[in-house]
């Protein structure tokens, strides 16, 4: 007989919070398909759709096998495809972009922490997936010509050695330029954080809870100080993060998302949003940025975790699979 071997934390961890995402950005998705008038990026969200689905048909094979019910995640309840149209195309395009990428990074960390080889082939599947979609998002962004590249710095014509201390001044004194990594950190978060301000606009003008909709409005602003404060560090060097201004909402208040799924897409974007934070902290090599990233780490945090203790008031956090608790068994 085949030795059945038990999953480990990591694998279910895997599993469980991949039904999570898939679900979520399937019926959202499945939105954005019904309102998008551009053919290509029509296209592309369709290609995911039928992606996300066999990923969701795999998991729930996986989780019968054994012998474990699937978790609830989100269903149709959580989108109404009558709604009209409540962000831009251009804004779909990205937050598709967006998806991909967090779906290939997700599985190739996957990858690194599976045991079993029917998990690691799902890994793989998804990697292989994830990795077509993004090249196809951005070949069509450029085709578009809304692909936003990062600044341009020279090319450097030889090699040295950093000199000194003075390499680290942030606070005090002369500060160097930002280097090519940090350049690149700064970019990449002015682009996420332009994005989850649009989506924050569209939520608070349809969300039903009046209490959901003045948080989501605080991480609207939350998200514009930062803006300010990352197109300063820019500046600082005469170069600014040019974003397509397609990024829109419409003026409609009818509601395409549950205030479940809205407060979903929140967490998760909260989520990776100190993942990314900590990726810049750590290649952080002026004081002045170190400090600007552990600040906003730190308040990124009691945000999510204002976000978490609503959703579980409002019955909207699914309980993730836990360790046993033997002081309460006994």
């Amino acid at each position: 007989m085949e030795q059945h071997i038990p999953l480990t934390s990591s694998e279910i961890s895997i599993l469980w919070v991949s039904y999570q995402s898939e679900t979520m950005s399937l019926y959202t998705f499945m939105h954005f398909e019904k309102v998008v008038e551009d053919e290509d990026i029509k296209n592309i969200i369709q290609k995911y759709i039928n992606t996300s689905q066999v990923h969701i048909e795999k998991l729930k094979e996986i989780f019968a096998k054994e012998e474990s019910p699937a978790p609830i995640g989100y269903n149709e309840h959580d989108v109404n495809l009558q709604a009209p149209r409540l962000f831009s195309d251009i804004t779909s395009a990205f937050l598709l972009k967006f998806i991909v990428e967090l779906g290939m990074q997700t599985h190739a960390n996957a990858l690194k922490s599976s045991a079993r080889k029917d998990i690691r082939d799902f890994s793989n599947e998804c990697l292989i997936d994830y990795i077509a979609l993004t090249n196809e998002v951005t070949n069509m962004l450029l085709q578009k010509g809304i692909f936003v590249r990062p600044p341009s710095i020279p090319i450097p014509d030889h090699t040295e050695f950093v000199q000194g201390t003075g390499y680290l001044t942030g606070w005090f004194g002369k500060r160097r330029p930002v280097h090519a990594t940090q350049l690149n950190q700064l970019f990449l978060n002015v682009q996420r954080n332009i994005l989850g301000k649009t989506l924050l606009i569209g939520f608070s003008q349809t969300v039903s809870s009046e209490k959901v909709r003045k948080h989501f409005q605080f991480g609207k602003e939350m998200s514009k100080k930062l803006l300010d404060s990352f197109e300063l560090f820019l500046s600082d060097v005469e170069l600014d993060a040019s974003i397509p201004n397609q990024l829109t909402v419409t003026d409609s208040t009818k509601a395409p998302f549950s205030d479940k799924l809205m407060m979903g897409i929140l967490l998760t974007i909260i989520r990776y949003a100190i993942v990314f934070y900590g990726e810049s902290l750590a290649v952080s090599s002026r004081r002045d940025l170190f400090g600007f990233y552990s600040k906003i780490i730190s308040e990124t945090a009691v945000y999510a975790n204002q976000t978490i203790k609503l959703a579980v008031e409002l019955g909207y956090l699914e309980r993730e699979p836990e360790a046993i608790d033997y002081d309460e068994l006994t």
